[in-house]
């Protein structure tokens, strides 16, 4: 019998579109915080970051192919399977990404708890406790989520963007996907700088040095 693979341009082009889908989700959640609809603004910014995870995830699937040698059919679905997994998205970002991150966040997405509050921000009802409803605990209200903790949310989103595009531009490093990699030029710099204003303190140093590499 064959041990059929996953055909990798197929991945490749996965990743390409996954990377123009977190973008669209991005910039979808500025509109929403400017809007000032930030329980939504915030719930799509985490979908955004899970999508740039997932780039992640299938850029190292696309690594490992190529210098590692192909792996068989279940063991690519064994990888693969992560793509559905919002958690394991999630800590593929904060993998790739972490050097920017405060600790506090880190410890967010490796508590889980980042993908309740990702939930809550979208849903009312009762919390759970080891899947059981805690009918003593407070009513699930997403309009808790403040401008302030949106708009923390969306410059973490922004900030890891923006170091990735230009760390591809200036040719610090690169992604495996190719697909993704034509996508980052400039103009997208220009666009994402545009959108949104802010940006943390390790951020703009990261950024400010990179601008400057010739």
């Amino acid at each position: 019998m064959c041990d059929f693979h996953v055909n990798l341009e197929k991945i490749d082009r996965m990743a390409g579109l996954t990377f123009q889908n977190s973008i669209r989700l991005h910039f979808d959640s500025i509109v929403l915080y400017k809007n000032k609809s930030y329980p939504s603004a915030y719930f799509l910014s985490i979908l955004a970051l899970e999508e740039l995870g997932k780039v992640y995830l299938l850029d190292h699937f696309l690594f490992h192919s190529r210098t590692d040698g192909r792996m068989g059919a279940e063991m690519d679905k064994k990888w693969l399977n992560d793509i559905y997994n919002h958690k394991s998205k999630q800590s593929w970002f904060e993998f790739a990404t972490n050097h920017l991150l405060a600790k506090e966040f880190i410890r967010l997405v490796r508590s889980g708890k980042l993908e309740i509050l990702k939930q809550n921000s979208v849903y009312v009802g009762l919390p759970k406790i080891q899947r059981s409803i805690n009918l003593k605990g407070k009513i699930i209200n997403p309009f808790k989520i403040t401008d302030e903790k949106s708009k923390n949310q969306i410059t973490i989103m922004n900030d890891c963007l923006l170091e990735q595009c230009l760390i591809v531009i200036k040719e610090i490093g690169c992604l495996d996907t190719y697909y993704a990699e034509e996508i980052i030029n400039e103009v997208l710099v220009n666009e994402i700088e545009k959108r949104w204003e802010f940006q943390s303190c390790k951020a703009k140093q990261n950024i400010t040095q990179l601008k400057k590499i010739c």
